[in-house]
């Protein structure tokens, strides 16, 4: 049944809908911490990730942010957000699609969804951090448009942490 596997994307505009998000964010950062600890023995505590998410959730809402939840078969399973970077640019965060809904089109549906909000807002690139072991997201990324780029001005991520991601940017074409 064709019906069972489709993808509601919800615009999150507001605060209070973090019963929604924190689990979604709460099973990123389980993913992270697991992946970062077999690919690299670094140890990072999940609660403080998510903590640090929900605290700084209020730039993924609009006028220069945006916030996606995934829903399928009447529960969340991804999440994506776009925030302004340096006053300008656009930047992809929080894409995660729980593990069990990997491969059916959900964060490309995301990222579609936010690439669109990205150039109606009229940022002129956006740029994301991706974990160096989320491969077929970089696949995604680039099927999009993405170049791997340095590490790039007002990234989240410490410099000590930098080797553990790559960063990518797209860089939209003025239409003419």
């Amino acid at each position: 049944n064709p019906e069972k596997n489709l993808v509601e994307l919800v615009h999150i505009k507001t605060g209070g809908r973090e019963k929604d998000i924190q689990p979604l964010f709460a099973a990123y950062a389980e993913w992270l911490k697991e992946n970062i600890q077999r690919e690299f023995s670094i140890q990072l505590d999940s609660n403080e990730m998510v903590h640090s998410f929900l605290a700084g959730i209020d730039k993924f809402y609009p006028p220069q942010g945006r916030s996606y939840l995934a829903k399928q078969n009447g529960n969340f399973v991804g999440v994506g957000c776009l925030k302004t970077l340096e006053g300008e640019l656009g930047e992809i965060k929080r894409m995660f699609v729980q593990e069990d809904h990997r491969g059916m089109g959900i964060a490309k549906a995301i990222l579609d969804r936010l690439i669109a909000e990205a150039r109606a807002i009229g940022y002129p690139k956006i740029r994301l951090d991706s974990p160096k072991f989320a491969t077929a997201s970089h696949s995604l990324y680039r099927s999009r448009g993405f170049q791997p780029i340095q590490r790039y001005q007002g990234s989240e991520l410490e410099e000590e942490y930098a080797h553990l991601v790559i960063y990518m940017e797209l860089e939209f074409k003025e239409r003419t």
